[in-house]
């Protein structure tokens, strides 16, 4: 049997500012609307094509707990979780899934958890696969930062090419296009939304619940909130 355990982030509110690492490894875990968000940077020197394409997706990620094992964590992509509720994949050996076991109890001394690879996630769209590797995978594992904020190196396939890219992400998966005072998005004269760095603050509305203490901005052309440096990405003076 296999018990899944969903982490409260923001519960530990209270805890802000404190620089004291939690004693375990615990991962910020969600999917959809309240899970994570990765902004992906193509690494120098990649072949072009529709591998070379991505800028960033949604991940719902959960840490799950089997039986006489260690941890085990399972991170899902917004791309391969719609294929595989769109056209599930016939062959029995793709899984839209990547794992990898948590061997680490504990944070080490740069208040990291780290997981080197997971399994590849993979599924056929049309004859052809796509596909994402993820290793080095790192998650901040702080007081202030529960398991919100990770680093991790993407290699994507498709279309018939493989790039590699720096992924770095945080949790919530929050927008930051304008919006008027009912919610609905403003557009500007050519009908796009409008990037709104207040968005990504304590206090905004609707509010998105990004953790008050992280570095962050509104990508102008994701339209999400994403830290502004690699992680720990956190406020001038914050600890």
């Amino acid at each position: 049997m296999i018990r899944c355990i969903a982490c409260t982030v923001f519960t530990l509110i209270g805890l802000v500012g404190c620089s004291q690492s939690p004693v375990t490894c615990v991962i910020g875990q969600g999917g959809g609307s309240g899970g994570w968000f990765a902004k992906y940077t193509l690494r120098p020197s990649q072949p072009g094509g529709a591998c070379s394409r991505k800028t960033g997706e949604g991940l719902g990620i959960r840490k799950y707990f089997p039986d006489g094992q260690k941890p085990l964590v399972v991170v899902r992509t917004d791309t391969l979780g719609a294929i595989a509720l769109a056209t599930p994949d016939p062959d029995p050996t793709h899984s839209p899934n990547s794992t990898g076991n948590l061997t680490q109890d504990a944070p080490d001394a740069n208040n990291l958890c780290t997981i080197p690879t997971l399994t590849k996630a993979e599924q056929n769209v049309g004859g052809s696969d796509i596909a994402y590797e993820w290793s080095d995978v790192k998650f901040v594992v702080r007081a202030n930062v529960p398991g919100t904020q990770m680093s991790a190196t993407l290699r994507y396939t498709e279309g018939g090419c493989t790039a590699e890219y720096k992924a770095v992400g945080m949790q919530p998966n929050a927008d930051c296009f304008q919006v008027d005072s009912q919610g609905a998005p403003v557009l500007d004269a050519m009908g796009n939304q409008i990037p709104d760095d207040t968005r990504c603050g304590p206090g905004s509305f609707p509010q998105t619940n990004v953790n008050p203490d992280f570095a962050v901005n509104c990508d102008a052309v994701l339209f999400k909130c994403v830290l502004t440096s690699d992680p720990p990405a956190l406020k001038p003076g914050v600890q």
